[in-house]
């Protein structure tokens, strides 16, 4: 899910979740990178930002070349061991172009329209 659409500075927020029974399965990260794809070539934006769950940022680790921590809140979340911290990271219109996700997410994109014709 996008959300925040800010036009003026070209950036909108980002939002992912996957089903625990997919989350191995490798369908998150294809559908994360498609989306993230999607929204650079549909959009006018310059950056991308999300919110991670610092207890799920291991699971971002593949991005984390492209992504740049922007802010970390401290203890902002609860979850089942105490509190949590959150991280804000942005992805940027050039990096994430110029990466192998990119690549990645075409070639969901193509296997989905094969699919459908």
């Amino acid at each position: 899910m996008s959300y925040h659409h800010d036009v003026r500075s070209r950036t909108l927020w980002f939002a992912s979740v996957v089903a625990e029974d997919l989350q191995a399965s490798g369908v998150g990260v294809r559908a994360t990178c498609a989306f993230i794809s999607h929204l650079f070539h549909g959009w006018d934006v310059r950056t991308i930002y999300a919110e991670v769950r610092a207890g799920n940022l291991a699971q971002f680790r593949r991005f984390t070349a492209l992504a740049t921590i922007e802010a970390v809140l401290r203890d902002h979340v609860i979850v089942r061991s105490g509190f949590q911290d959150v991280v804000l990271i942005a992805i940027g219109r050039e990096d994430w172009l110029e990466s192998r996700w990119e690549g990645m997410a075409r070639q969901t994109i193509e296997r989905r329209d094969r699919a459908r014709s």
